[in-house]
This record gives structure tokens, C-alpha cells and sequence, in this order.
């Protein structure tokens, strides 16, 4: 007999690069736990179940939470968030989310967009002299 999880959880996204947790893919590492995606494989904290015991939901939903609770007031309103591509694995050290990394990562991501707007705005102003 084969058995089919299905949870829905509902959760606001800021901007098309947003990625969330588990909401498109799962992975089976090699220390047979399950995990959001591949690059979180060896975070402790985003072990979502095994083989033996199959997906929890609970710890998958309390994961996502955890990760937007973190984000959401950054990541809302902010005029990069269709270009950012922040994701859980930044996040992960140790046993547990780091703001400060998410926080270096945002820094570095609107810096990069500042700068090609600037480089665009250059160009633009070189064409209309």
C-alpha cells in the first residue's frame, strides 16, 4: 500500500524570487532524512522526517513559519524582492536560522541592485547627451 501526503500551507509571498521551503521540492539525502531541497541536506534543523517515518507536517509547516517569520518584515515592500532570491539554506547554521546571515545576504543582494541601477542609468544618460 503506498500512502500520499498532501498539505496545504498557506503563506503570503513578497516578489516572484521568493523561495520557500518545501513548496516545490523534497529531498532524500543519504542520511536518510528528508529535507526542504538539496542544499539544506546536514541542517539538522531542516530534517522534515525520514524514511521510516515519512514527512512530518507539523516540523515542515513549523520550518516554513520559522523561515517567514524571519523574513516577511524585510522581504515586504522591499524594492528587490522580484529580483532577490533569499532562500532557507542562507539561513541555516548550526541547529538554527541565522538573522545576521539572511541580513548580510539582503545587504549584498540590494547592493547589486543598486549598482546595475546605477550602471543602466549611466548608459541610458550617455545615450540621450
Amino acid at each position: 500500500a503506498q500512502a500520499v501526503l498532501r498539505v496545504t500551507i498557506f503563506i503570503p509571498v513578497y516578489g516572484a524570487g521568493a523561495v520557500y521551503p518545501g513548496a516545490s521540492r523534497l529531498y532524500l539525502a543519504a542520511d536518510n532524512y528528508y529535507y526542504p531541497c538539496e542544499k539544506l541536506a546536514g541542517h539538522s534543523i531542516a530534517r522534515i522526517g525520514n524514511i521510516e517515518t515519512g514527512i512530518d507536517p507539523i516540523k515542515a509547516e513549523n520550518l516554513i513559519k520559522q523561515f517567514y517569520e524571519m523574513t516577511s518584515s524585510k522581504c515586504s515592500g522591499c524594492w528587490m524582492s522580484s529580483r532577490c532570491s533569499a532562500c532557507l539554506a542562507l539561513t541555516c547554521s548550526g541547529d538554527g536560522l541565522d538573522e545576521n546571515k539572511f541580513n548580510h545576504y539582503c545587504n549584498g543582494i540590494k547592493s547589486w541592485g543598486l549598482s546595475d541601477l546605477k550602471m543602466i542609468s549611466k548608459t541610458m544618460f550617455q545615450k540621450c547627451v
